[in-house]
């Protein structure tokens, strides 16, 4: 469900990682609930490497290095 999805996010920035790796963050979940995933997003991507894989364009928008593997 989105909340368990937005539960596993928080558990895994409590720890600060240096490297988030994100594979489709928001599959499966509403337009309401992808909002709140890209705003955490946004708001933990500075001094981090993040990795997205995604089908969602509107994604892209977080990275700065694009690899199309399709």
């Amino acid at each position: 469900s989105g909340m368990l999805q937005r539960i596993k996010y928080v558990v895994a920035l409590y720890h600060q990682p240096r490297v988030l790796v994100f594979d489709e963050p928001t599959a499966n979940l509403d337009e309401e609930g992808s909002g709140v995933i890209y705003d955490m997003i946004e708001r933990e991507i500075k001094n981090r490497l993040v990795i997205i894989a995604t089908n969602e364009t509107e994604e892209l928008r977080f990275g700065t290095k694009h690899v199309d593997v399709s």
